[in-house]
């Protein structure tokens, strides 16, 4: 039985994205992303740079400046607590086969919003979606495909981010399902209707090394110095 191509390049593109997530979280620095065939674009705006690759969702911001220009949430806070989050089933009509990616919710104490456009994210809290890697299963949920499960245990990523661990939150709104995509446990690790944000980059989703005081994501700089900027650029 053999996978489209689709689900397979959709589901090595979000493995990839949970090892960068759980890397920048033990404080490591994230890999160089590896090269494509299809080159990527640059966009100068000042002294940022935007690298979109083709092919792919990624961005890489040259600063925190121009990544909080173009997304619509904004915020500073706290780790407070790690719980399991939702899954995401992808399955065309007539497939044998399906592919699970599970996610875990991390709820951020808000200490400072800066920026929320068209979100309203009410409350105390904040909760990040991070990907947790995802699995080919036939319809009974039996895995199948060409290699192992690439989902990371929830204990690696609580581990990594402790309760206090200060993050920077600049991201967009995690989307709803797709054609031929559905969720289950939607509210899962959050409340009831609140709004779930990306955390599926070490910018987006930027975490303070508890030892260096450094973001991931952002070189040589740390948590205080870009709160500074945020209030700077906001107000």
């Amino acid at each position: 039985m053999r996978l489209n191509m689709k689900k397979r390049l959709s589901l090595t593109l979000l493995s990839a994205a949970c090892a960068v997530v759980l890397l920048a979280s033990c404080g490591t620095e994230p890999p160089a992303r590896e090269s494509s065939d299809a080159p990527a674009q640059t966009q100068a705006d000042g002294d940022a740079l935007i690298e979109v690759q083709e092919g792919g969702d990624t961005q890489t911001f040259r600063s925190l400046t121009a990544l909080t220009a173009v997304v619509p949430v904004v915020l500073t806070g706290t780790i407070e607590d790690i719980a399991p989050g939702l899954t995401v089933v992808a399955s065309d009509e007539g497939d044998e086969y399906q592919t699970r990616w599970e996610h875990a919710v991390v709820r951020v104490r808000i200490d400072s919003v800066y920026k929320s456009e068209g979100v309203e994210l009410g409350g105390k809290f904040a909760y990040v979606v991070v990907p947790l890697g995802g699995q080919s299963t036939d319809l009974s949920g039996e895995p199948i495909g060409e290699g192992p499960s690439t989902i990371k245990p929830i204990g690696d990523l609580q581990e990594g981010l402790p309760a206090g661990t200060r993050v920077v939150v600049a991201t967009d709104v995690f989307s709803g399902a797709g054609d031929g995509y559905k969720y289950v446990n939607a509210d899962a690790g959050a409340e009831p209707g609140a709004p779930l944000l990306h955390g599926n980059s070490p910018q987006t989703f930027s975490i303070e090394d508890g030892a260096t005081r450094q973001l991931s994501g952002w070189d040589s700089t740390t948590y205080d110095q870009a709160t500074a900027k945020l209030e700077k650029t906001f107000g």
